[in-house]
């Protein structure tokens, strides 16, 4: 079988009828593992970023993803089909034109297994005279060599050499902007050389860790930069909703309070609930007053934006396929568009190394982690399935990370959830104080009095709990509810508030603390981000069982403490009726 007959046979293509086409084939060795090869392909902007292909222009519409761009000077529009890929082994895409010299496209790359490994490229096209296929026959070969050497380079982790872009006057305009800000100076000029440095397509979203991981900052550093440079109108905040399924981009929103209850993804088929992190992906562009962005590419590269799709494809009524991953991750789904349900896959069972799944059901699988999946169509329609690691993206900023910032919670009050949003929140920390005999302390001190001291003890708690990363969500009169990190961290402060305030001149007030963890659930508070939920609730009750510089711990604190082997004396107590809290004191301990 020839290697033009090899696609003809094993893939599906939809051109127009028309007999005006040109089909090409060509291969090529790279000496790199199949993973990074795969990984190389995949990100096929790059690719043709490096081939110097004109920047493309996308747009979503009724589902549809409609490409924008100039080729050979021509305008040129085409809807680009959903890609279909296997992880390791090929992809392939189809475009339907309605401007320019083609009216149909389709390119599959293929890798084969020999050593070193073998990528093969085959391209279809259909034209709409025949003068622009005969400039095709002539210009493909030197095409195709010079896209085997930019794999190549890029396997070997090298890039064709890149132009300084850099805009100087910009970059001198945004450093004098920064230089009054408490970031450091080679944060300064990083943030400065984004805007006046960095080419069109990197700017739409830049992604605080994978821009971290990349230039070798630390991450927390440059998030808090890129919050202090956005308040001071350099870059702008997004608060992007992602689709569960695909990991894409659907709403963007640089106000939270925009943020709708409910989102939509056509090319899913899927309405869902925003209603927990894994469906905000926080990032940040560049504020347009110093420079206008687009989201611009240079390919849809579907399988680089959504790595944690193995398999992508269509399978015909009545029929089936296998997969052979090596399951990695500890958490599967295989789903098909526009059908209800799903089946998840979990990677526990080592003898289990062979599932058979119908699609037509709901089911829970335990696998071994080299298991053969075989999916039967048991519907008498074509359908377009999908098998994937439930694992997050890899550089999505977390909105957590940015609730528990203290400079977002400093400088960004008015960033508020829209009232009908409830995001359901990981175990958080939460530590509550409490003003002892607070009642009697008012009588006694008098208005004037009660307010010096309680507010040098507001003074001295944000001291003491921005020393230990801790943050406070809100104040309730005179009480405060802070998130910490870590136990140590909720319990450190603590101790440490208690001691500035025995040697404090102003503030003679006695207080006492409890300690919970647990899920939380945040929405919107007139003082901005509050979080709601049992795990507050039972925070704050625990305080009734603690005294005047105590804390008060629930079970699952005190059998975390224990489990560290902590030699901390607790004393039982009871709250509730039928609770069992755990008490510390503050200064013997």
């Amino acid at each position: 079988m020839s290697d033009i007959d090899y696609y003809h046979e094993n893939f599906s293509f939809n051109p127009p009828n028309e007999k005006n086409f040109f089909e090409y084939v060509f291969s090529f060795k790279v000496d790199a593992p199949k993973e990074k090869i795969f990984q190389v392909i995949a990100d096929t902007s790059t690719i043709n970023k490096n081939l110097n292909v004109p920047p493309r222009y996308s747009s979503e519409i009724n589902g549809e993803l409609v490409i924008d761009t100039s080729f050979l000077g021509i305008d040129t529009q085409w809807i680009e089909k959903p890609w279909h890929w296997e992880f390791g082994r090929y992809i392939q895409v189809e475009r339907f034109f309605n401007k320019g010299i083609l009216s149909y496209e389709s390119a599959v790359f293929r890798i084969i297994d020999n050593k070193p490994y073998e990528v093969q490229f085959y391209y279809r096209g259909y034209f709409k005279n025949k003068f622009f296929r005969f400039l095709y026959k002539i210009i493909f070969p030197a095409f195709g060599k010079k896209m085997a050497e930019v794999i190549q380079n890029l396997c070997s982790n090298e890039t064709l050499a890149k132009v300084d872009k850099s805009n100087l006057s910009l970059h001198t305009q945004i450093l004098n902007t920064l230089k009054e800000t408490e970031i450091s100076n080679e944060l300064q000029e990083f943030l400065a050389s984004i805007i006046s440095s960095f080419d069109d397509d990197e700017l739409y979203k830049l992604q605080v860790p994978e821009l971290a991981e990349r230039f070798n900052f630390d991450q927390d550093e440059l998030l808090n930069a890129f919050l202090i440079a956005s308040k001071i109108g350099l870059y702008e905040i997004n608060w992007d909703v992602i689709c569960p399924h695909c990991k894409g981009k659907r709403s963007r929103s640089h106000q939270l309070a925009d943020i709708l209850e409910e989102d939509e993804c056509k090319p899913c088929k899927l309405k869902f609930k925003v209603d927990s992190l894994n469906k905000i992906d926080v990032n940040f562009t560049v504020n347009p007053k110093y420079r206008e962005v687009r989201e611009v590419s240079f390919c849809a590269a579907e399988p680089a934006k959504k790595p944690h799709i193995l398999y992508n494809d269509l399978i015909k009524p009545k029929t089936q396929i296998t997969i052979n991953n090596e399951l990695s991750k500890k958490h599967y789904r295989l789903r098909s568009i526009g059908i209800d349900g799903e089946n998840i896959i979990d990677v526990s069972d080592p003898t289990n190394e062979k599932v058979e799944i119908f699609l037509s059901k709901t089911q829970l699988f335990k696998s071994a982690k080299n298991a053969t999946i075989n999916v039967f169509n048991n519907t008498d329609k074509e359908l377009n399935i999908i098998f994937e690691s439930l694992e997050e993206p890899k550089y999505a900023l977390n909105p957590l990370r940015v609730f528990n910032n203290k400079i977002f919670k400093d400088l960004y009050k008015d960033q508020k959830l829209n009232a009908g949003v409830q995001l359901s929140l990981p175990d958080q920390i939460i530590l509550f104080s409490d003003v002892v005999d607070s009642t009697k302390f008012y009588q006694s001190a008098g208005d004037k009095e009660a307010f010096k001291q309680i507010h040098q003890h507001f003074k001295i708690m944000k001291k003491v709990i921005d020393k230990h990363q801790g943050i406070i969500i809100k104040t309730i009169g005179d009480a405060v509810m802070a998130t910490f990190k870590n136990v140590d961290a909720a319990i450190n402060a603590s101790k440490e508030i208690i001691e500035e305030i025995e040697k404090d001149s102003i503030c003679h007030l006695k207080l006492r603390f409890s300690l919970h963890a647990g899920p939380v659930i945040a929405v919107n508070h007139n003082t901005g981000i509050d979080y709601f939920g049992n795990t507050v609730n039972l925070s704050a009750k625990l305080q009734a069982i603690s005294n005047a510089n105590e804390l008060a711990l629930s079970e699952d604190i005190h059998k975390l403490m224990l489990d560290s082997k902590s030699d901390i004396h607790f004393e039982s107590r009871t709250y509730l009726g039928d609770k069992t809290g755990y008490v510390i004191n503050l200064i013997n301990s």
